[in-house]
Order: C-alpha cells, then sequence, then structure tokens
C-alpha cells in the first residue's frame, strides 16, 4: 500500500518496461510475480531526475522494519544482478518494488509472501551510479 506519490526517473522507467518484455522472463511475468512492479510504475510519476533522497535503481537504502525493529540496508538492483552481492535486492521483491521511487523519511506498507504485511521507513539512501541496461 503506497501513502504518498512515487518518483520514478524517465531512464529507471524506460530499464523497467525493458524488463517487463524480456522473453527469459515471461514464466515470472505469467504468474504474476511483476504485477506489483508494473502497478508501482503505472502509478508512478515519471521525472528527468530525483533528488540524492529519492530511492531509484542502483540505490543503496537503510530502512527500518517496524514489525520486526530491524535495520537493514539493501541495493536496488535488477534481476540479473541480485546474486552478486548479498545486500543486493531484486527490483522485483517485494521490498525493493515498495522502496521504489519513495524518499528519505516515507512510511511504506509492504505485502509479503504468506498474506503477511510489515511497514517499513527510510532513514537513509545513497544513490550509486545509475543502471543502464535489463
Amino acid at each position: 500500500m503506497r501513502t504518498t506519490e512515487s518518483y520514478v526517473t524517465k531512464q529507471d522507467a524506460n530499464l523497467l518496461r525493458t524488463l517487463f518484455q524480456r522473453p527469459d522472463l515471461e514464466a515470472v511475468r505469467r504468474g504474476g510475480a511483476m504485477n506489483p512492479l508494473i502497478d508501482a510504475l503505472r502509478e508512478a510519476r515519471v521525472v528527468d531526475t530525483v533528488p540524492a533522497t529519492r530511492v531509484r535503481l542502483g540505490s543503496t537504502v537503510r530502512y527500518i522494519d517496524e514489525r520486526t525493529g530491524s535495520t537493514n540496508l539493501v541495493t536496488l538492483t535488477l534481476p540479473k544482478d541480485a546474486n552478486t552481492a548479498p545486500q543486493h535486492l531484486s527490483v522485483l521483491s517485494p521490498v525493493a518494488t515498495a522502496l521504489l521511487g519513495r524518499a528519505v523519511g516515507e512510511r511504506i506498507e509492504v505485502s509479503l509472501p504468506g498474506d503477511r504485511t510489515t511497514a517499513l521507513r527510510i532513514v537513509e539512501v545513497e544513490q550509486e551510479e545509475a543502471l543502464s541496461e535489463a
């Protein structure tokens, strides 16, 4: 559940649209795993640039899971890069989808597998080099 407006760069939006069309992800698409990300992109405001405090593909994000109280550090990646480092998180995951386009200080409710939900609060965003290919 999104409570505030999300902002996604044109570059990220184009990468995600390319990702949605990749033949090797057809089974993922048919299984519905892309639907939350497709919906999030549809609802987002697409802009040329975003402030450094807003999450985009390639951003490293520190957030607090309000259900568990744990602080987590993740880097939002495309699926092909999700296993290259322990903290890399595919943009197809529920948490990454919820974080994309959000800003420091925002609280986001996230639907998790197994009919669970949690709330995340973004405490820090570090920008890495923008991703360039899906």
